[in-house]
């Protein structure tokens, strides 16, 4: 293997008739400009060392023989240069360094990967903040975008990821407040997308134009509609949780039995269930959801229980509609409701018994005792899943001394959509 060794304020050039099989930075370049790169059609890899310090990466713009950068062991990469890896159509593998905070935007908007056809996935570090104008438009065989736990993502850009037609489903982290006008633009072939902040900036225009194959929306906030949503597509919120502050019985370490709020839960906390076992919280996750403020009741809002009117609260009990209560029995309106809401014939094939427990469930948006929260805003929503051997068992658990049930590991996956603590 022949390897290029490029060492501090390299200035020269590359003759592409030289065969090199990997451009390593050992040291650090401040200005890296080598002549006919563009021209060199052999394949070759970019690597960078620890510490290693990289500025002025746009050289490598449309170079075809590049196929591989792995920048990861940096420690003092901090932005990549707009158009730096532009239009290098044989790229097909990029590992980014945690140190990254910016993926720039270059001159005229051509972005940092933009063309890069061959690029099929990229995890973006934790500590990106930016994702410039362009920066992946037209990675047309781009299929997966990963952002790490914990994204401090502010901001993806205008058309940040247009044209990306192999993108079939796209998670966006709590952490991204803004996305700019046609992010997505004909990513033909995108079909699921899920923002977790409910409070986020998407301005008056079209994110989505041209996503035809775009059905669902995985959005608890406040729905923008057409034509930042494109019109006919389902938006969705998968919420049955708790507010933030809601009380859950557990045991601690002095086995003592302790109400803790739900947001210093963890996975391993012991919960105490309906059947008296103390069961693992196998996993923990938060999201945003948008509260009208109104009467009106639908079961992607807030309720509350009111102590005043329910002797087993110690305090107020906020939750959503989708949540599900325990209950002793179902008054004959709640049975038709329920009927109607599941179009289910009897009420013993509508809801059978909870378990070992004769506990029926009652979604809350159902239940006349659960009245619309009446505070306007983005609330931080919370739920949980205890260890089990199926996926979709539930348990019943304690919330500010009501029983209510507590999620499933199949639907903290799939459907919640949340932000998993650890």
């Amino acid at each position: 293997m022949t390897i290029l060794t490029i060492s501090t304020n390299y200035i020269g050039s590359i003759s592409p008739q030289g065969s090199y099989d990997e451009i390593r930075f050992d040291v650090g370049c401040t200005t890296f400009n080598p002549s006919d790169l563009s021209n060199w059609t052999n394949s070759y890899k970019v690597t960078c060392t620890n510490n290693s310090t990289l500025t002025g990466l746009s050289s490598f713009a449309s170079s075809s023989g590049l196929t591989q950068v792995d920048v990861s062991n940096s420690t003092t990469i901090t932005y990549i240069d707009g158009s730096a890896f532009y239009n290098c159509s044989n790229l097909t593998s990029i590992l980014l360094p945690s140190s990254l905070v910016n993926i720039n935007a270059g001159a005229f908007n051509a972005g940092a990967f933009n063309g890069c056809q061959n690029l099929l996935n990229i995890i973006i570090p934790k500590n990106v903040i930016v994702i410039g104008d362009n920066a992946f438009n037209a990675c047309t065989g781009l299929t997966n975008v990963v952002f790490e736990n914990n994204s401090n993502l502010q901001t993806i850009s205008v058309n940040a990821f247009s044209n990306c037609q192999s993108l079939l489903n796209i998670t966006i982290p709590i952490s991204v407040t803004t996305i700019g006008d046609n992010a997505f633009f004909q990513c033909f072939n995108l079909n699921t997308v899920t923002i977790q902040n409910a409070n986020i900036n998407f301005g008056n225009n079209p994110i989505f134009y041209g996503c035809r194959s775009l059905i669902l929306i995985n959005f608890c906030g406040r729905n923008p509609g057409s034509p930042v949503f494109p019109a006919g597509v389902q938006v969705k919120c998968n919420a049955p949780c708790f507010k933030e502050d809601t009380k859950i019985l557990c045991l601690n370490d002095d086995n003592d039995e302790v109400y803790m709020p739900i947001q210093s839960i963890r996975p391993g906390t012991l919960i105490k269930t309906s059947n008296r076992q103390y069961i693992p919280v196998n996993m923990i996750g938060t999201f945003q959801l948008y509260n009208s403020g109104d009467n009106f009741r639908s079961k992607n809002r807030l309720y509350k229980y009111s102590k005043s009117k329910n002797s087993t609260l110690f305090e107020d009990l906020i939750i959503t509609g989708a949540h599900e209560i325990l209950v002793d029995e179902l008054t004959q309106k709640q049975q038709m409701m329920l009927k109607h809401y599941y179009s289910y014939k009897n009420l013993a094939e509508l809801n059978k018994k909870f378990g070992k427990n004769t506990k029926y469930k009652l979604m809350t948006f159902l239940d006349e005792n659960a009245n619309p929260y009446n505070k306007n805003g983005t609330f931080n929503i919370w739920n949980l899943a205890l260890d089990s051997i199926s996926e979709d068992e539930v348990y019943g658990i304690y919330t500010n001394g009501m029983l209510v049930t507590s999620c499933s590991i199949r639907d903290m996956n799939e459907h919640t959509k949340m932000k998993l603590m650890y």
